[in-house]
């Protein structure tokens, strides 16, 4: 964690932090794990697909945060737009420095695959001060559809008209997602508005609810499940989490309970880019309490 950030005083590189009078220690307890959708029609690290399409851009991230002393999954979805320091490389994957752009291109500056992750992965533990992210799970958004199909459709109250993409997904229509349903959903938003995509991002927290919600009891019925989708997409899916990793996971999730509350936003103020794109600047003291609150303990 940042010293200093937010008039607290960090020591012991961040496993205490003294912040309005109150200590608070890191919860060793906790596995974090970013996950990435990723705008693309698959990911290759083939060199004339990047050249052709690029590397893509994390168009969804939701980093989850596991604490296996509570059982308890924390979600704090991060804004694409979110502007934030994002190392850069030229076409040879030389380093050219850092820029301050929108946290959705940190993939991009990238092979696709593995450096493209990375790249992301320590764009945002920079952006949420320095806080340690143990892995990563990047998805072709195109994907998503055949992990919901996989657990029999995901159910949803329809959040915004969203009739032009779809004629069934009228607002607040109760439907049951199948099929292409499903990256519509998650996906679909305006493009004049700055704040389109906080719109998208409500329903993206709905989706992830609903989907996680119905993967947990399932689980208990079947640990293999997580491996299993995993599978089912691995065309379209790069990760750091070994086969053994996710099915322990599995194990683990069995006691996890998980409610819309565990999932955090982050307050952003929004400005037009000189370029025309949105700008979100995130609320600092609200950011940095909300890493406080997932990620350590109150000491005393």
């Amino acid at each position: 964690m940042k010293n200093g950030a937010n008039g607290a005083e960090v020591q012991n590189n961040g496993d205490l932090v003294i912040y309005k009078g109150h200590k608070y220690r890191y919860n060793e307890n906790i596995t974090s794990v970013l996950f990435m959708g990723v705008d693309r029609e698959n990911i290759s690290s083939d060199e004339k697909t990047l050249k052709d399409h690029g590397a893509g851009q994390a168009d969804t991230m939701f980093l989850a945060a596991y604490d296996s002393s509570s059982d308890k999954v924390s979600l704090i979805s991060i804004p694409r737009d979110t502007m934030a320091d994002v190392k850069t490389y030229d076409e040879k994957g030389k380093y050219i420095g850092t820029k301050k752009t929108q946290l959705c291109l940190a993939y991009a500056y990238g092979d696709g695959r593995e450096k493209s992750c990375e790249n992301t992965v320590d764009a945002v533990s920079k952006e949420l001060y320095g806080i340690p992210i143990d892995s990563y799970v990047s998805i072709n958004l195109s994907a998503i559809s055949i992990l919901n199909d996989a657990i029999g459709g995901v159910n949803v109250q329809v959040i915004g008209d969203l009739t032009d993409a779809d004629p069934d997904l009228k607002e607040g229509a109760n439907i049951t997602l199948l099929g292409d349903q499903a990256e519509t959903y998650v996906r679909t938003r305006e493009h004049e508005p700055l704040d389109a995509n906080l719109e998208r991002m409500k329903r993206q927290q709905q989706y992830m609810t609903a989907f996680i919600q119905k993967t947990l009891r399932a689980v208990r019925d079947d640990i293999t499940l997580p491996l299993d989708l995993l599978n089912l997409v691995s065309d379209n899916t790069v990760t750091d989490i070994s086969a053994s990793e996710l099915t322990y996971l599995g194990t683990e999730a069995l006691g996890v309970s998980f409610v819309s509350d565990d999932i955090h936003s982050i307050e952003c103020k929004i400005e037009e880019g000189k370029t025309g794109y949105a700008e979100y600047y995130p609320d600092e003291t609200k950011l940095f309490e909300l890493i406080l609150d997932v990620f350590y303990t109150q000491a005393d």
